[in-house]
Order: structure tokens, then C-alpha cells, then sequence
């Protein structure tokens, strides 16, 4: 749902975007992405494999939610009055303090908070803007991580701080100037063509993983079918039933890869299987 809520916001324009929140979108959007948050609080005090699971999940939600929410608050004027209303600042910015760890959801806060619909334009919201939501954006700002995706964050971030530099208190805008600053330098000073380079890599080694991830998974399966055959004292119906029930583990394949779910309904496919045993 939030997926096509997404692809819908953000290539609808301006009428889908004003029809989804007349049709009061942002309520059920609110309360996810409370529920969100407290999700990804809960998990904390989890066990390590359920909370790296779980909190991938949760993530990926959140994430959804939160790009929703910013093109939306991005076409439509009564979207940022909710915004307002809702104290949906305080929630977005505590996604924003789980960077590194969180970072493609710290990057969707900074989109939103960068909009000028969201802080520039919207002087309501400043005055919500206290010392540790400040606070939560110079860390972000001055985090040592160095990559790809942090440089984009503080990109962001040194974006929405100048739209706040009217509230920021005196003794500290000197030291926010020089880290907008550097930060600006940082980029400008970056080699695109060695910026596309890296990025490309990135993919790649993407790519390689996930298709290791998946060779591993077939020869496992390819291991329980072997074990199944050595097996004495198996009758050859019961062996069949084995295949079929590893393969129904697995999900379809895409890419123009085989399917290898078997129907044990399917007469052919029985006899096939009989076939190649005798064989």
C-alpha cells in the first residue's frame, strides 16, 4: 500500500497529492509512523538475529512512510499544517538519530526536513525546533562517518540548518558556519567522474553478493535432494514427496530463471521424476 502511496505522491504532482490528504491520508500515516518508532525502540532489547530482522522490516516501512509524507508535505499546504499539528518533527528527527546505523531512513529525513514547504516556509514549525532537536541535526552534521551516503546526509542536513540559522543561538553560529562550510567544500571538491566510478563498484559488489547469497541457497537445496536420494529403506513416492517439499521452500525465481515449485498433482511431473529415478 505505502509503496504505491509513494509512487502515486511522487508522480501524481500536485492534485493526487491534495486528493490524498482530502482523503485524509495522513492520519493512518501519523499512526504508522509512531508505530514505526516505537518498533524500532522495541527491538533494541531484542536478541540479535530477531532484531536485525525485525528492524530491517520495520525500517523498510518507516522509510516508505516517511517519503510519502515528504511529497506530500512537498504539494500540499494542509499536509505541513498536520505535520505541524501532529509533532511529526519529533518523530522524524528520532529516525534522524539512528544514523549510521539507519541510513537510508536518515536520508529520507533529510529530504523532508530540506524542503523549504517543511522548514523555510513553514514558521510554525520553528518554534518547535528545541535545543535538542538542534542538537540532533549538528550531530548528524559533524559525524565522522565518511562515505557516499553520509556526505548526502550532511548535505542535507547543512541545507535545513541554514533554513533554521534565524533560530540558532548566536554563540553557536559561528561554529555551524564553518562546518556549512566545509561540508559545501567536501562536495564541490569531489571528483565526479571518480564519484561515478565508486558508485558503479558499489553496485557491482551489490550484485555479486546477492547472486552468491542465492548460488548458496540452491546448492543447500541441491545438498537435501542428494541426502534424500542416498537415503535406504525410502520408498521411491515418499523420495518425490522430499524434492517437492524443498522446492515449495524456496520462492519463484524472476529474471527468466525456471520456477522449480513441483505439484504433486501434476501427473507429468510425477512421471518425469520416476523416469529419472529409474534411469
Amino acid at each position: 500500500m505505502w509503496v504505491k502511496s509513494r509512487a502515486g505522491s511522487a508522480c501524481g504532482g500536485f492534485e493526487v497529492c491534495d486528493d490524498m490528504v482530502t482523503k485524509d491520508i495522513m492520519t493512518p500515516l501519523v499512526v504508522l509512523l509512531k508505530e514505526c518508532s516505537t518498533g524500532l525502540d522495541s527491538n533494541e532489547m531484542s536478541l540479535q538475529e530477531k532484531k536485525d530482522q525485525n528492524r530491517n522490516s520495520i525500517e523498510n516501512i518507516a522509510n516508505e512512510a516517511v517519503n510519502v509524507l515528504w511529497n506530500i508535505c512537498e504539494c500540499s499546504s494542509r499536509a505541513v499544517s498536520i505535520f505541524n499539528k501532529e509533532g511529526c518533527l519529533e518523530i522524524v528527527l528520532k529516525y534522524l538519530s539512528r544514523f549510521p546505523t539507519s541510513v537510508d531512513l536518515a536520508i529520507s529525513v533529510g529530504n523532508i526536513l530540506f524542503a523549504d514547504s517543511v522548514t523555510e516556509d513553514n514558521p510554525e514549525l520553528l518554534k518547535s525546533f528545541s535545543a535538542t532537536a538542534l542538537n540532533v541535526l549538528e550531530s548528524a552534521l559533524l559525524s565522522p562517518v565518511s562515505s557516499m551516503e553520509s556526505l548526502l546526509l550532511k548535505t542535507l542536513v547543512a541545507g535545513t540548518i541554514w533554513s533554521l540559522k534565524d533560530i540558532i543561538p548566536c554563540k553557536s553560529q559561528a561554529e555551524i558556519i564553518n562546518a556549512l562550510l566545509k561540508i559545501l567544500s567536501e562536495v564541490l571538491g569531489m571528483d565526479a567522474g571518480e564519484t561515478v566510478i565508486q558508485m558503479k563498484e558499489t553496485e557491482t559488489q551489490r550484485l555479486k553478493t546477492a547472486a552468491e547469497a542465492e548460488e548458496i541457497l540452491e546448492n543447500t537445496n541441491g545438498d537435501y535432494l542428494i541426502e534424500d536420494d542416498e537415503m535406504e529403506g525410502i520408498s521411491h513416492k515418499r523420495k518425490v514427496r522430499r524434492k517437492t517439499f524443498v522446492s515449495d521452500l524456496l520462492p519463484p525465481y524472476q529474471g527468466g530463471k525456471p520456477n522449480l515449485h513441483l505439484s504433486t498433482t501434476d501427473p507429468q511431473r510425477l512421471g518425469d521424476c520416476e523416469m529419472n529415478d529409474g534411469l
